[in-house]
Protein backbone atom coordinates (compact mmCIF):
# COMPACT_ATOMS: atom_id res chain seq x y z
CA UNK A 1 0.00 0.00 0.00
CA UNK A 2 1.77 3.06 -0.78
CA UNK A 3 1.20 6.04 1.27
CA UNK A 4 1.77 9.87 -0.43
CA UNK A 5 2.98 13.24 1.84
CA UNK A 6 0.17 15.37 2.44
CA UNK A 7 2.24 18.41 1.09
CA UNK A 8 5.41 18.19 -0.53
CA UNK A 9 8.05 21.12 -1.81
CA UNK A 10 6.90 19.84 -5.38
CA UNK A 11 3.10 20.63 -5.02
CA UNK A 12 1.60 23.59 -3.81
CA UNK A 13 -1.33 22.31 -2.19
CA UNK A 14 -2.14 19.98 0.76
CA UNK A 15 -5.45 18.72 2.12
CA UNK A 16 -6.26 19.11 6.00
CA UNK A 17 -9.26 17.73 6.89
CA UNK A 18 -11.81 18.50 3.79
CA UNK A 19 -9.75 22.09 3.26
CA UNK A 20 -7.71 22.64 0.35
CA UNK A 21 -4.59 24.35 1.39
CA UNK A 22 -2.88 26.36 -1.82
CA UNK A 23 0.50 27.84 -0.09
CA UNK A 24 2.84 26.82 2.07
CA UNK A 25 1.73 26.91 6.54
CA UNK A 26 4.54 28.20 7.35
CA UNK A 27 7.21 30.33 5.19
CA UNK A 28 10.39 29.73 4.45
CA UNK A 29 11.89 33.04 7.32
CA UNK A 30 9.10 31.20 10.18
CA UNK A 31 11.04 27.77 9.23
CA UNK A 32 14.45 29.25 9.52
CA UNK A 33 13.63 31.40 12.72
CA UNK A 34 12.17 28.44 14.21
CA UNK A 35 15.05 26.27 13.69
CA UNK A 36 17.48 28.77 15.00
CA UNK A 37 15.31 29.01 18.05
CA UNK A 38 16.11 25.11 18.49
CA UNK A 39 19.63 25.35 18.23
CA UNK A 40 19.84 28.36 20.92
CA UNK A 41 18.09 25.37 23.22
CA UNK A 42 20.06 22.85 21.89
CA UNK A 43 23.40 24.96 23.04
CA UNK A 44 21.48 25.98 26.58
CA UNK A 45 20.77 22.73 27.53
CA UNK A 46 24.69 21.59 26.80
CA UNK A 47 25.90 24.36 28.68
CA UNK A 48 23.90 23.57 31.46
CA UNK A 49 24.66 19.73 31.14
CA UNK A 50 28.00 21.05 31.58
CA UNK A 51 27.49 22.39 35.09
CA UNK A 52 28.07 20.52 38.40
CA UNK A 53 24.75 18.50 39.15
CA UNK A 54 22.85 20.97 42.24
CA UNK A 55 20.18 18.62 43.89
CA UNK A 56 21.70 14.82 43.64
CA UNK A 57 19.17 13.39 45.57
CA UNK A 58 16.82 14.01 42.30
CA UNK A 59 19.10 11.63 40.66
CA UNK A 60 18.28 8.84 42.77
CA UNK A 61 14.57 9.31 42.90
CA UNK A 62 14.05 9.38 39.34
CA UNK A 63 14.05 7.04 36.67
CA UNK A 64 15.70 9.12 34.36
CA UNK A 65 19.45 10.45 33.91
CA UNK A 66 21.17 13.12 35.98
CA UNK A 67 21.36 14.70 32.69
CA UNK A 68 17.80 14.78 31.76
CA UNK A 69 17.12 15.63 35.67
CA UNK A 70 19.06 18.71 35.66
CA UNK A 71 17.49 20.17 32.37
CA UNK A 72 14.09 19.38 33.64
CA UNK A 73 15.14 21.04 36.84
CA UNK A 74 16.44 24.52 34.75
CA UNK A 75 13.17 24.52 32.56
CA UNK A 76 10.99 24.39 35.42
CA UNK A 77 12.52 27.16 37.12
CA UNK A 78 12.76 29.14 33.80
CA UNK A 79 8.98 28.43 33.33
CA UNK A 80 7.81 29.23 37.10
CA UNK A 81 9.94 32.78 36.72
CA UNK A 82 8.08 33.16 33.07
CA UNK A 83 4.57 32.73 34.65
CA UNK A 84 5.22 34.54 37.97
CA UNK A 85 6.25 37.82 35.62
CA UNK A 86 3.73 37.08 32.73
Amino acid sequence: MESTAPYSAESTQAKIGDKEINEPLVTTTQLRGHLALLDVFKHLKDEILALPPRYTSLDSASPVGGDEIQWAWFVSLATERCVATC
